[in-house]
C-alpha cells in the first residue's frame, strides 16, 4: 500500500512538471545581474574554462587531487596543503605535476594515515606557462525570464501586451479583435463590436419566461402553506395550554415533597459533621505529638549530612592536591578522579574534568620507554593491578575492550 501511494505521488509530480514545462511563454523579459567570476588569461588574451581541483580523495597514506586542464596547451601546477593533527601538530606538504591539454590528471601527495589527521589550506599554483594567470572579476550576465499574462488576461499580438478578459462592454470595439475581451464573449462579424450572441438573446428570453412561471408557482404554494400553518398553530396552542396546566400541578407536588426530604437531609448532615469534627480533633492532637519527634530526627540527619559533606570536601582537596613524583622527573602530578583515579601531569588553572587522556602519567612512561604513541584503540594496563605502580615493566599495551573486561 505504501509503495502504491509513493508510486502515485511520483506520477503526479511528473504530470505537474510536464504541464509547467509545456506551458508556452506569452513574451520574454531580460534582467541583467552581476557576479564575481574567476577568469584565466594568457597574457592579455581571455581563455575559456577554469583550471581547478575538481575532486580530492584520500586513500591510506596518499591524497589524490584530480585536476582538469581545459586549455589547448599543457600546464605545470603545484598544490600546497597542510596536514593538521592534535598529536603530531601541523605539517606543510606539496605535490606538483604537468597536466596535458584537455585532460584530467591525478596528482598524488603524502597523507598521514591517522583518524586524527585532517586536510586543510589546499592551494593550486600555476608554475608554467608563466604568462598564464587568473583574475577575480565582476561579470555582467543576463537572465531570460518567461512571462505569462495573468489568469484574467490574454496576450495581444497587436501591441505586444496583456489585455483584460471580459472588459469591453456591449456596443464597444475590442482593442485586439479577440472575443475574450468582450464581456459577452461574442463579436458581431458584421460590425466588429461586442454584442450579445443569438444564443445568449434566446437564453435570456427563455430565462425571463421561466422566472415568471416560477414566481406564480411560488405565490400559489405560499398561500396554501400559510393556511396550513395557521390551522396548525391554533391546534398546537390548545395542546400546549392543556399540557402546561397539568405540568404546573405536578411540579407543585414534586416541589413540596423535595422540600420535606431536603430538611431531613440537612438534619442528618449536621449530625455527621459533628461526629467528623470530633474525630478530626483527636487526629490533630495525635499528629502534633508525632511531628515533634519527626522534626528532632530531621534536625539530627541534617547535622550528620553537613558533617559528611565537609569530610568529603576535605578528602577531595587532599587527593587532588598536586605533588612531585619521581617517575615524572619530579614534575607536579595529581590524582584525577575523572580519569579513573590515575596520576596525571598537573596543569595549573585547568579543571580536572577537562584533563585530556594525554596527561596520564602511565601513558607518558610507556611512550617514553617504547618511543611511540599507543596504537589507536589500545590502552596501557597496569599488570599487577596497582594503578600507582608506573614501573615500565608493570605496563603493557592491550586492546581497549580487553582492558575494560579486566577492570569490570
Amino acid at each position: 500500500m505504501k509503495f502504491k501511494s509513493l508510486f502515485l505521488f511520483y506520477i503526479l509530480i511528473i504530470l505537474l512538471a510536464s504541464v509547467v514545462i509545456a506551458r508556452n511563454c506569452d513574451y520574454y523579459a531580460y534582467k541583467n545581474y552581476t557576479e564575481e567570476e574567476t577568469r584565466f588569461y594568457l597574457g592579455n588574451e581571455l581563455l575559456e574554462g577554469k583550471l581547478e581541483i575538481e575532486d580530492t580523495l584520500i586513500s591510506g597514506d596518499k591524497v589524490n587531487f584530480k585536476v582538469f586542464n581545459p586549455f589547448n596547451f599543457e600546464v605545470e601546477v603545484k598544490i600546497d596543503y597542510v596536514l593538521k593533527s592534535n598529536w603530531f601538530g601541523n605539517r606543510a606538504e606539496g605535490v606538483s605535476g604537468i597536466i596535458p591539454p584537455k585532460e584530467l590528471k591525478v596528482l598524488r601527495g603524502y597523507y598521514q594515515d591517522d583518524p586524527r589527521t585532517s586536510l586543510s589550506d589546499v592551494k593550486l599554483t600555476i608554475i608554467r606557462p608563466e604568462e598564464l594567470n587568473k583574475k577575480l572579476e565582476k561579470v555582467t550576465k543576463q537572465n531570460k525570464i518567461c512571462k505569462n499574462c495573468a489568469s484574467d488576461e490574454i496576450f495581444c499580438q497587436v501591441n505586444n501586451k496583456c489585455v483584460k478578459k471580459k472588459l469591453v462592454s456591449l456596443g464597444a470595439k475590442p482593442e485586439c479583435n479577440l472575443y475574450q475581451e468582450c464581456i459577452s464573449q461574442y463579436i458581431n462579424p458584421e460590425t466588429g463590436l461586442c454584442e450579445k450572441s443569438p444564443a445568449q438573446i434566446k437564453e435570456e428570453k427563455n430565462q425571463r419566461l421561466k422566472e415568471e412561471l416560477e414566481r406564480k408557482d411560488k405565490e400559489r404554494k405560499f398561500l396554501i402553506f400559510s393556511i396550513i400553518i395557521l390551522v396548525s398553530v391554533v391546534i398546537v396552542g390548545i395542546i400546549i395550554i392543556y399540557v402546561l396546566k397539568y405540568k404546573n400541578e405536578k411540579e407543585k407536588q414534586n416541589t413540596l415533597q423535595k422540600e420535606i426530604e431536603l430538611e431531613a437531609k440537612k438534619i442528618q448532615s449536621k449530625e455527621f459533621k459533628l461526629n467528623d469534627l470530633k474525630k478530626q480533633i483527636a487526629q490533630i492532637k495525635k499528629h502534633r505529638k508525632l511531628e515533634k519527634k519527626e522534626i528532632e530526627k530531621l534536625n539530627n540527619l541534617k547535622t550528620k549530612r553537613d558533617e559528611l559533606i565537609q569530610d568529603i570536601k576535605k578528602q577531595y582537596s587532599e587527593i587532588t592536591k598536586p605533588f612531585p613524583d619521581s617517575q615524572a622527573n619530579n614534575r607536579l602530578v595529581v590524582i584525577n578522579p575523572y580519569l579513573g583515579g590515575y596520576k596525571c601531569f598537573y596543569k595549573e588553572g585547568l579543571d580536572l574534568k577537562d584533563y585530556p587522556i594525554s596527561s596520564l602519567l602511565h601513558r607518558w612512561v610507556w611512550k617514553k620507554q617504547h618511543r611511540r604513541n599507543p596504537k589507536p584503540g589500545y590502552h596501557i594496563h597496569h599488570i599487577d593491578g596497582d594503578k600507582y605502580n608506573n614501573d615500565p615493566k608493570n605496563l603493557e599495551e592491550i586492546e581497549g575492550e580487553e582492558h575494560y573486561e579486566k577492570h569490570r
